[in-house]
């Protein structure tokens, strides 16, 4: 029989925590958060290539970018409209991140 001490132990701190899912220690979550607000836009898994093609023709290049425009703004881009920000939407709340921004 298996005894559970110190290196499985060690062995569970070694493991790699999924980006997408959020932190349990808030310290870790801001971590989290700041990398992806940096990431390139084509790092959000599942991402349409031809969203992303017209995401970086119009300078969009990060998350972080992406996540400061709303779906107005966003409609204004050439081939992009209601179904593509519906899916930037879905791509970002799927990574558990602040979606488009909301127009007040």
């Amino acid at each position: 029989m298996k005894q559970f001490g110190d290196k499985s132990r060690r062995r569970t701190r070694q493991v790699q925590i999924d980006p997408a899912l959020p932190c349990a220690d808030p310290r870790d979550e801001q971590k989290r958060l700041e990398a992806w607000k940096n990431s390139p836009i084509s790092a959000l898994p599942g991402l349409p290539k031809r969203v992303v093609n017209c995401l970086e023709l119009a300078e969009i290049r990060t998350v972080g970018d992406l996540q400061s425009k709303s779906r107005a703004e966003l409609s204004e881009l050439t081939n992009f409209g209601a179904t593509s920000a519906d899916v930037c939407e879905e791509k970002l709340t799927a990574c558990h991140l602040a979606g488009l921004r909301r127009c007040d």
